[in-house]
């Protein structure tokens, strides 16, 4: 999307597309697009070091090579875990 406009840059304003056609050509909601944009540029996970103590948690649940824990047994290990991160 960004690349088109990019493209069309240099062409007279009422030859360009407008966002809105580039938007409903692809099915795609106004919303969708500025939040996925936003998502894009910033590239900083907050939630990273919870989601390394999450694929920790799910190793320790594998039985036969395949995760078996699902969120109701997560949460409280990682809450536990959470806990002791900031005990610690």
């Amino acid at each position: 999307m960004d690349q088109i406009r990019m493209d069309q840059q240099n062409l007279p304003k009422k030859e360009r597309y407008g966002i809105g056609q580039l938007l409903k050509t692809i099915d795609l909601k106004r919303p969708t697009y500025y939040d996925e944009r936003k998502r894009i540029i910033n590239k900083n996970d907050k939630y990273a070091d919870v989601k390394v103590v999450i694929k920790e948690i799910a190793e320790k649940g594998k039985w036969r090579g395949s995760y078996t824990y699902g969120y109701r047994r997560i949460m409280p290990l990682l809450e536990k875990a959470r806990k002791l991160l900031y005990v610690a």
